[in-house]
């Protein structure tokens, strides 16, 4: 598989996507873990900056290989 970059998009002033709410994102990570049934305190740290890295530089090819990976599942 070929990660190299071919484009890459500047979004100056929220024009494609609105500001990003840590808000939003901490209730997501809840209810990630309230649906995998895994303790928050378990799920957060590894979904957070333990795998962050992989996941946006395309190291795991899907969500279920980052839980795997991480012996979440």
């Amino acid at each position: 598989m070929d990660l190299r970059y071919k484009a890459l998009i500047f979004d100056l002033f929220g024009t494609l996507v609105d500001v990003f709410s840590m808000n939003a994102h901490d209730a997501a990570v809840v209810a990630m873990a309230d649906i995998l049934q895994i303790p928050l305190s378990n799920f957060s740290p590894l979904w957070g900056d333990g795998t962050y890295t992989q996941r946006s530089n395309g190291t795991f090819t899907s969500i279920e290989e980052n839980l795997v990976v991480w012996r979440i599942t």
